[in-house]
């Protein structure tokens, strides 16, 4: 009798099992549409695609709940308060900017891998990246200056203009929420270097990640007779690096005002492994390498202690580490593995492993990523907005980023956010698990054969 038991669950259980994969992979595009402003079907979205002034810039979160007039943060913030409900938040855009870009190119070379046309992608990459040049020329502008591109940004130029189509309609508007507020570093207070508005450490060498993923994933693509991407992540490499390199690795605005610490202003700790990105993404076109004084000397001296001083750094700097172990190749997969691990960051052990050629580290497995994909919702990450379904682990603005809040957070942000952590743990786990995988393909592409 145990026997026939036992028996009669496995082959109910099989099935299930045998359609994780398969599931996840369709997940992956439910959160790629979930993504993208689409009006017609009623998808708020978390990013308008296309070229001008706030878009192509993913929103970090939406909060459909909030009351535009009253809302704390907005007020703190000096935000445009207006009556309504509904709140559309663009904080750390150009971190969300480098996953976005990190997504978009393992999306297009698994989608390249898998025969399937990538001229969608391939045009939303492009306004990604234009949106970061876009990003690059709009800082000086806000100091009455000549806009230039030259590496020193700001991290999102989105005002409440964003809210309405070219027909004037609220684009966000919902049949249960009309978006009626914006929170973001273009839209509020006048910006400031000071209040942490523009270019630091953890946004460019996010940024630099996602330049990492193109340079070593679709160097040769491009969006229709444009420049190559590899050649645009080595352009706009070469400005944000050379920026902090000019200024001895520290964040100076056109002012000669200096970024305070609290927001990154002080570059010099990474100083070593910024340069060692910049010359591997450049392959040292613009100059033999970016490396200097200060970061051949302290900057290397530190880069050597990430791994046995991990413990005291905080949970803020461990993303940045990894961003920078992999997009330098500076640790051994072991390592990496083991260190990941311990943080809560898997994905960057398989991001090592993808964008260095090498096998995954021992401590982690297929079931581990597995297991993580297979509890996220399909209706993406959120805390506490209603009907909201995320377990423990997607409950945080991005798991990858904010670790300490994959089970919420105190700080009253209840939200949904934008999914690319999802996305780019699925797209990496694709890339390298590929052979025990299902073909890698898009439910909207195949609507269209």
């Amino acid at each position: 009798m145990r026997l026939l038991i036992t028996l009669l669950l496995l082959c109910t259980i099989q099935p299930i099992f045998s359609q994780t994969p398969i599931s996840n992979l369709a997940k992956y595009w439910q959160y790629r549409d979930r993504l993208v402003n689409q009006p017609e079907k009623g998808i708020p979205g978390f990013v308008v695609v296309g070229l001008g002034e706030g878009k192509s810039i993913p929103m970090g979160g939406r909060d459909p709940m909030a009351n535009c007039e009253h809302d704390w943060w907005m007020k703190r913030d000096k935000c445009p308060l207006v009556k309504g409900k509904g709140k559309l938040q663009w904080g750390d855009g150009t971190i969300h900017l480098g996953y976005y870009i990190s997504v978009l190119a393992t999306e297009l070379r698994l989608l390249k891998d898998a025969g399937e046309d990538v001229s969608a992608t391939a045009e939303e990459l492009y306004y990604a990246i234009m949106a970061f040049e876009r990003l690059d020329e709009e800082a000086e502008r806000r100091f009455g200056m000549p806009g230039k591109k030259d590496g020193f940004f700001i991290r999102d130029d989105v005002s409440i203009d964003i809210l309405k189509d070219e027909q004037g309609k609220n684009r966000f508007s919902t049949d249960k929420v009309d978006y009626t507020c914006i929170k973001s570093a273009g839209g509020c207070a006048p910006a400031t270097v000071k209040d942490g508005y523009f270019v630091s450490q953890d946004q460019a060498i996010n940024l630099l990640f996602g330049f990492t993923c193109i340079s070593e994933l679709i160097p040769n693509e491009r969006y229709k007779n444009k420049t190559t991407f590899g050649e645009l992540a080595s352009q706009n490499t070469h400005r944000i690096v050379s920026f902090m390199r000019n200024n001895k690795w520290r964040i100076v605005g056109p002012d000669n005002k200096k970024a305070p610490n609290r927001w990154g202003g002080d570059c010099r700790a990474f100083s070593y492994s910024i340069a060692k990105t910049g010359d591997r993404i450049t392959a040292s076109k613009f100059r033999k390498t970016y490396q200097s004084g200060r970061s051949k000397a302290m900057g290397k001296m530190l880069h050597g202690t990430y791994d046995w001083l991990f413990g005291v750094q905080t949970h803020y700097n461990h993303p940045m580490i990894f961003s920078l172990m992999v997009s330098a190749d500076s640790w051994g997969s072991n390592k990496m593995a083991s260190y990941c691990r311990k943080a809560d960051q898997e994905m960057y052990a398989l991001a090592d492993a993808v964008l260095n050629d090498k096998k995954l580290g021992k401590s982690l497995n297929f079931k581990d990523f597995a297991a993580m994909l297979n509890i996220a919702p399909a209706t993406g990450p959120c805390y506490k907005t209603p009907g909201c379904k995320a377990p423990d682990g997607w409950k945080s603005n991005n798991r990858w980023l904010h670790t300490t809040q994959q089970k919420g957070n105190k700080d009253g942000h209840h939200q949904e956010w934008n999914g690319l952590d999802y996305m780019m743990l699925y797209n990496f786990f694709h890339l390298y698990y590929k052979d025990k995988l299902p073909k890698y393909q898009s439910p909207r592409l195949q609507s269209k054969k």
